[in-house]
């Protein structure tokens, strides 16, 4: 990992939970809980790539994946005709399919240190994401745009810093364990929430702020409820490098 984005790691911990957590791959196995799946494989030419598991994109066989280098080396292949053949739409379609190889890879823009991450646009010190847009300091994610902070989560983080497994989240700041969410900032495992400001399990909620369950509370009471939540959290963390659901095996 990038010493950037290792200390990017440090610096959301240390604003989201009040404590600094370093070395982030040991959080790896947590952080990656959600994310999307992908397999380093054998493929074309005998050289080792990432299939992600992407609807028709897991059924294509291993053997049609290559770098994306190598990709582009193979689309100056051309399907041979003679002069008098005249193949049906099928018969070109599957010759095409024997020759055809695919780049799970994007790379375009002005990035840098964008590492084990498959598809770069504009981005700087990003680390073992699936896609990265306009985004800096991230990592173990999925699909992060035009953010900065974020570590954990499937589906898209747009345009939002500070996130430590948050999910389909849009404009947020400061969000741990959140869904789903928008506009909103310094919250901890929310769901489905808009413009709820400092708030803590709170779901399906709008224009709330010191609240937990959805129950606004006097700031002084939110906050000691919020320093239990996040001495919980660190000494979890501290101890095991993992939160762990109700009911998930210790092992």
């Amino acid at each position: 990992m990038p010493q950037e984005v290792e200390n990017a790691f440090g610096s959301a911990t240390k604003i989201l939970l009040g404590r600094q957590h370093n070395n982030a791959e040991r959080f790896a196995p947590w952080l990656l809980r959600n994310t999307l799946k992908k397999r380093r494989i054998k493929g074309a030419f005998g050289l080792p790539v990432h299939k992600p598991d992407l609807p028709v994109v897991r059924d294509i066989p291993s053997q049609k994946f290559a770098p994306l280098e190598k990709a582009l080396e193979s689309a100056s292949n051309r399907i041979q005709l003679s002069e008098s053949e005249l193949p049906s739409l099928q018969e070109l379609a599957v010759r095409a399919g024997r020759i055809a190889i695919f780049a799970p890879e994007i790379f375009e823009g002005q990035s840098r240190n964008c590492v084990d991450t498959r598809v770069v646009s504009d981005s700087t010190h990003v680390y073992g994401l699936w896609w990265a847009r306009g985004s800096s300091y991230a990592g173990y994610s999925t699909i992060v745009t035009e953010s900065k902070y974020v570590f954990g989560g499937y589906a898209r983080v747009l345009n939002s810093e500070f996130c430590i497994n948050s999910h389909n989240v849009t404009r947020v700041k400061n969000c741990f364990e959140c869904d789903s969410c928008y506009l909103c900032r310094d919250c901890y495992f929310c769901h489905n929430c808009e413009n709820v400001e400092e708030g803590i399990f709170c779901f399906n909620a709008k224009g709330l702020r010191y609240a937990v369950f959805n129950t606004q509370l006097p700031k002084e009471e939110y906050l000691r409820i919020k320093k239990m939540l996040l001495d919980y959290i660190n000494f979890e963390l501290g101890k095991k490098g993992v939160l762990r659901r109700t009911g998930e095996s210790t092992d």
